[in-house]
């Protein structure tokens, strides 16, 4: 369950993620917005900040996350790669301070990959993006058969209707309260890399 909120702060960040939990048999999560800035981005880049932060709820940077790689190398471990093998290519971001290090894919070898700490002007989400989900404990409904601009798998989800509304309302009225931060999204500034 991901919980979506409003804050105001006057620091230059636009979005927080918090540290998801288990209640009542749930995983609940947080995402909340700077009521400040949203109104300076555009629907895009917030959408893409949305997906973004969602990947850290569902597991980017916390407990079965850490347990994948080697903080040194930024590699997968052989284990992991084991029960996903498209992981072999993949490397972890090591460096980058408190914002990005070990809570991302590796920016100068993914380039403009959604999970990566850098907001990027055209980003795409790749397939093992996707993939990874089952190691950190979903069951993902659809899978990308290669990389995909995340442009355009919004355009594709676009008029998907939630069919499990009420099911979804009892599960909210679970009293949510956010622990540890995860991540702050810093304000993008033009002409700039922001750090997610």
């Amino acid at each position: 369950m991901i919980h979506i909120d409003l804050f105001w702060s006057p620091f230059r960040y636009i979005a927080r993620s918090y540290e998801p939990e288990l209640k009542g048999g749930v995983t609940h999560g947080g995402i909340r917005f700077n009521t400040v800035f949203v109104r300076q981005y555009t629907e895009l880049q917030l959408a893409s900040t949305m997906v973004h932060e969602l990947g850290h709820t569902l597991g980017f940077g916390w407990d079965r996350w850490m347990g994948l790689f080697d903080g040194t190398t930024g590699r997968f471990t052989e284990a992991a790669i084991k029960e996903l093998p498209s992981l072999a290519d993949m490397h972890v971001e090591t460096d980058g301070g408190a914002a990005t290090e070990y809570m991302h894919w590796d920016e100068t070898k993914h380039g403009s990959e959604l999970m990566t700490g850098i907001e990027d002007k055209a980003e795409y989400v790749l397939p093992v993006t996707i993939d990874i989900m089952e190691l950190l404990g979903h069951k993902p409904v659809r899978r990308l058969e290669a990389k995909i601009p995340i442009k355009t798998l919004l355009t594709q989800l676009q008029g998907k209707t939630f069919a499990r509304k009420d099911e979804a309302k009892q599960m909210a009225a679970v009293d949510f309260k956010p622990r540890r931060i995860l991540e702050r999204i810093f304000e993008y500034l033009p002409g700039t890399a922001t750090p997610r």
